[in-house]
């Protein structure tokens, strides 16, 4: 208890412990959400030194209560006296009511711990901000490094002054002056215009090439008073809409900034960036009209609204009038949802959904037998929606032959393991999807027996956690395949395709879908000529496809004997590509002819170790590129895992591709991809395609030139070893 009030956390920011040291000062945080500033050597008097806050368990921050009385009353005293500002986050300011013109701004900066209140309970908008308290602010908001520092690069700035460490922080943007041969910050002195215009642009990291003043010398009938070191700061800062001019059309250049000036630029320039939006419906019923809404994250982002759009009505006839979608056929829409500048100053926020449009023809499932059902040419045009989770309790049957659309609805179905004495040419939750199939929202985990594929006869089998053989058009969107089982095949003379989401994936497309289970092949005895088997942590092989923002974080393990008879003949034949071999971390092998494949933002980091006497082809993302009249492209992918080759003569290995098998016409093409600088990639010829990254490295959006860390990508801390990951990943 502090004050009979109930302290929820308290700790020093800048000791980072839980007790008062000389010399220094702590926050203590109250259950109200008042803060007081307690102990130390050194007044804060504007509360400037004020951080996130720490909680803990040790109270030893609190002294005896007798003692705390003094020490507060002085402080109180003081503050009074000098009439300075304390903190009052979520205060209700009576001179700053709704009608005010900067109130969402003050609002957002008080919540945000950047602009405080007086203890009068005013927050005194009108106020002119020193160059102090504006480098304040200016650090807080930009995220700026405060730490203190003993660094004296102006004359009348003190280490022991409160404003010190955050001086030193932004002297580089807001910059000092040369008086009588001495630097000097006039900390005191008011924040000017073109000052605070010229900082701004400066944290931002805005471009001056090419700049054009006329705009701002038409705009401002007082453009002759902006400095013309700062015009060019100044010209920017208000095309970004960083700073604005007054109603009389001038700038007023070297005039001084108030506080709610000061947060209304600062709003504008680092505003809270959102982070998603969530509650936005999925389902709707043909022919009514549904309100589109949604949450936006976090609750006190600067930029909330919401414009909503058709991105694909896949002939639901969907149209958006204002914040309502209007449909009259059954069937999946894709909406966006846009919050502009949500992310920064025009960068705005995206975020895609697909709504399933139902209708009475609508067959809904909640268990395996209902789910089991729905394949076949009966499943053409259907809409299938999965009402819960289901867990599988004895071996799966692969849905075949499916055509229709099937919504998981963010559930998943778990426990699947589909046993190689199945004899299942396709395995996987579906065993194959044809005539536009449409698959979205659900997730597989395999269970400890895995998926297998044993097909007896000659031809072509192939496995997938989620897919089998995903052909004719299939789409598959929002989809994951996680669990302790891998993905394999056993067995001899067949031709075949594993991937831990889907095995083989014809005229598809694949987007925002991921795999973690590993992927095996096991092939011995091999009596066939022209055997072909390939293995990819998220598709086994790909024709025709474009995959986008997916990836796969399992290892590929692939072992194949050929028997004696088989190596002799082999041997005298006078093709040189006879049998191969496949594996990559994403994808086994793209194969084009003529279909063209696009890869786009995606990644693979498991392992891909390849045993076999035929020729080799590995790679950390894809195996091999083979075919003819077509193109494969793959741009802002990553890739981390070692490749592992036996075979020293016919063996092609490298950290992005194994190697490019391509007849005239076709091309293969990388751009902005990158690769782990450890990777470990062993084969007689090794491909160097993609650029070499260190870890910390890839730690960094710097490293990553023309990538979206805006919508695509972004960094989890604990997650993916720091790399880059997709910020929009199925659950």
């Amino acid at each position: 208890m502090l004050f009979g009030i109930r302290a929820v956390s308290a700790r020093c920011w800048r000791c980072n412990k839980g007790r008062l040291s000389k010399g220094r000062f702590c926050y203590v945080r109250l259950a109200d959400a008042r803060r007081v500033v307690v102990g130390g050597g050194r007044a804060d008097p504007y509360g400037l030194y004020s951080r996130s806050w720490y909680t803990t368990r040790s109270a030893n921050i609190l002294k005896p209560e007798a003692h705390m009385k003094k020490i507060v009353t002085l402080i109180v005293i003081l503050a009074l006296a000098l009439a300075i500002p304390v903190s009052t986050v979520g205060a209700d300011f009576p001179d700053v009511r709704p009608g005010h013109w900067a109130f969402v701004e003050i609002s957002e900066m008080t919540e945000r711990g950047i602009l405080n209140g007086y203890p009068d309970g005013t927050l005194r908008p009108e106020k002119t901000v020193t160059r102090a308290e504006i480098a304040k602010m200016l650090v807080l908001a930009s995220g700026l490094d405060a730490t203190p520092t003993s660094a004296m690069s102006f004359t009348d700035v003190s280490d022991e002054a409160w404003y010190h460490p955050y001086v030193e922080s932004v002297k580089d943007y807001l910059h000092g002056y040369t008086q009588g041969g001495q630097s000097v910050f006039s900390p005191n002195a008011p924040a000017r215009r073109e000052e605070v215009a010229e900082a701004l642009v400066l944290l931002k990291g805005y471009s001056l090439s090419g700049v054009d003043t006329s705009a701002i010398q038409a705009l401002f009938s007082d453009y002759d008073s902006i400095s013309g070191s700062a015009r060019l700061y100044v010209a920017v800062a208000v095309e970004k809409g960083l700073i604005r001019g007054y109603p009389d059309g001038t700038f007023r250049a070297r005039g001084s900034i108030t506080r709610a000036e000061s947060v209304a630029m600062l709003c504008r320039a680092f505003p809270i960036p959102v982070t998603g939006i969530s509650g936005i419906p999925t389902s709707a019923a043909a022919g009514t009209p549904l309100p589109l809404t949604g949450t936006v994250i976090p609750h006190n982002s600067t930029n909330k609204k919401i414009t909503w759009s058709v991105v694909n009505d896949r002939g639901t006839n969907a149209a958006i009038s204002g914040n309502t979608l209007n449909t009259a056929s059954a069937g999946t829409v894709s909406v966006r949802a846009t919050i502009a500048d949500g992310i920064a100053i025009g960068i705005p926020y995206i975020r895609d959904v697909f709504i399933t449009v139902e209708d009475e023809n609508t067959v809904h499932i909640s268990t395996a037998e209902e789910l089991s059902a729905i394949g076949g040419p009966q499943s053409e045009g259907k809409i299938y929606v999965l009402d819960n989770d289901v867990h599988l309790t004895s071996e799966w049957m692969p849905i075949d032959e499916f055509r229709g659309t099937f919504d998981g609805g963010g559930h998943a179905i778990s426990n699947l393991f589909v046993l190689e004495s199945s004899n299942r040419q396709f395995a996987g939750l579906f065993g194959s999807t044809r005539e536009d199939a449409f698959i979205i929202n659900v997730g597989v985990i395999i269970g400890s027996q895995g998926v297998s594929a044993s097909y007896l006869d000659y031809g072509q089998s192939s496995a997938g956690g989620l897919v089998g053989y995903a052909g004719d058009g299939t789409e598959i969107h929002n989809c994951y395949v996680t669990g302790n089982g891998p993905v394999s095949y056993v067995g001899v003379d067949i031709t075949m395709d594993v991937g831990g989401l889907v095995g083989v994936a014809y005229d598809a497309l694949v987007t925002n879908c991921y795999s973690t289970v590993n992927v095996n092949i096991a092939m011995s005895n091999i009596n066939m000529m022209y055997p072909t088997f390939a293995a990819g942590g998220l598709i086994g092989r790909v024709g025709g496809t474009a995959v986008e923002r997916s990836s796969a974080t399992g290892s590929v393990y692939v072992t194949v004997a050929t028997s004696e008879y088989m190596m002799e003949q082999m041997a005298q034949a006078e093709d040189n590509f006879i049998a191969a071999t496949y594996a990559g971390g994403l994808f086994g092998v793209a194969i084009v002819n003529p279909r063209n494949i696009e890869i786009v933002n995606c990644f693979a980091m498991g392992s891909v170790t390849v045993s076999s006497d035929s020729h080799i082809y590995s790679g950390g993302l894809i195996g091999a590129v083979f075919g003819w009249e077509g193109n494969v492209d793959f741009e802002m992918c990553y890739a981390t895992g070692d490749v592992y080759t036996n075979n020293s003569e016919h063996s092609y290995a490298g950290g992005l591709l194994g190697g490019v098998c391509l007849v005239s016409g076709t091309t293969c093409t990388d751009s902005n991809s990158y690769r782990l600088d450890t990777q470990s990639v062993f084969g007689k010829h090794i491909d160097e395609r993609g650029t070499v990254l260190t870890s910390s490295q890839m730690q960094s959006a710097q490293y990553f030139p023309g990538w979206d860390f805006d919508n695509t990508w972004g960094f989890r801390e604990g997650e993916n070893n720091g790399y880059p990951i997709h910020m929009a990943l199925p659950a």
